[in-house]
């Protein structure tokens, strides 16, 4: 049976009660997101310029988000290191198994994902036994890029890099919206993509098996022995990330001109609650001078 624990959990178990605290999943997703956010501002850190946020999605698990990545996710030459690259989906490749494209994690988005793996590995601890079955560990993690960021920049790359990527992509985006009107129509949620099993799932339930296999038979017509571009996948690939870049210098000079706007409306309102006491005391030295002088005209009016 292992058993490890990240430094970081040992420190706060160790400063609290002699070790016998135990770290809830509020405190330690705290800690962590701390942590997450605070590498995002170290330019020495592979996840500097990222936005980072974590969802608790169910007991003992986090899912954390990378957002705005100021580099580039997928390229379309392999990787030469290994050790991030046996994830699937966004977190690795974009890839059409048929041969007409193939992408896979830059290095830097590599880096970043196994940089916010060892962040969270300062804060758990694992006591499993997996000869025994025996599972027991603070938390599990996931890391991932944001879907709706990391999928355009795959989509453009496979659209430009072969025109029947392209087809294939129309097709499914075409069936995708037949899907959705249906969904609407039954006040369901909607499908984001036809990435994954949620796609294929929702045509079986709505339309039947033959329908689900009908599509995947229209879906592989569009694909061939094709030469993939991939000078012209890397140049749609930059082309999405510079539109990132300028997205989020859009949305942080919005944020600044909206925290000055906030400051003025402070230092406004503290203006304005000078003026306002200042006047008050002005009314209320009146009042008391004029109550000085009813007083003395009173005592005159009675002396002999």
């Amino acid at each position: 049976m292992g058993d490890s624990m990240g430094s970081k959990r040992a420190e706060w178990e160790a400063a609290n009660k002699n070790g016998s605290a135990y770290l809830d999943n509020a405190t330690c997703k705290a800690m962590l997101l701390a942590d997450l956010k605070t590498a995002a501002k170290d330019e020495k850190s592979p996840l500097f310029g990222l936005r980072v946020t974590l969802r608790e999605q169910h007991h003992k698990s986090f899912n954390v988000t990378l957002a705005d990545a100021p580099f580039a996710i997928f390229q379309t030459t392999k990787c030469e290191r290994t050790d991030y690259t046996r994830r699937s989906d966004t977190h690795l490749v974009a890839q059409n198994e048929k041969g007409d494209g193939l992408l896979w994690l830059t290095e830097a988005a590599g880096k970043a994902l196994a940089a916010a793996e060892s962040i969270a590995s300062e804060w758990n601890y694992d006591r499993s036994d997996i000869q025994t079955d025996y599972f027991d560990v603070g938390f599990y993690f996931n890391v991932g890029f944001n879907a709706e960021q990391a999928g355009a920049e795959k989509h453009a790359m496979l659209l430009a890099g072969g025109e029947k990527s392209a087809r294939r992509h129309q097709v499914e985006q075409n069936m995708l919206s037949v899907v959705n009107d249906k969904l609407a129509e039954q006040g369901a949620t909607l499908i984001e993509s036809t990435w994954g099993r949620a796609f294929s799932n929702a045509v079986t339930k709505l339309f039947g098996q033959a329908a689900e296999l009908k599509m995947r038979t229209e879906v592989d017509a569009c694909v061939g022995s094709e030469r993939f571009d991939t000078a012209a996948a890397d140049a749609a690939g930059a082309a999405v990330v510079e539109s990132r870049k300028a997205g989020q210098s859009f949305r942080n000079k919005a944020a600044r001109v909206n925290e000055r706007a906030a400051k003025d409306a402070k230092a406004k309102q503290a203006e304005t609650a000078v003026a306002v006491t200042k006047a008050v005391t002005e009314l209320t030295g009146a009042q008391k001078a004029w109550a000085t002088r009813r007083a003395r005209a009173a005592a005159k009016a009675v002396s002999p």
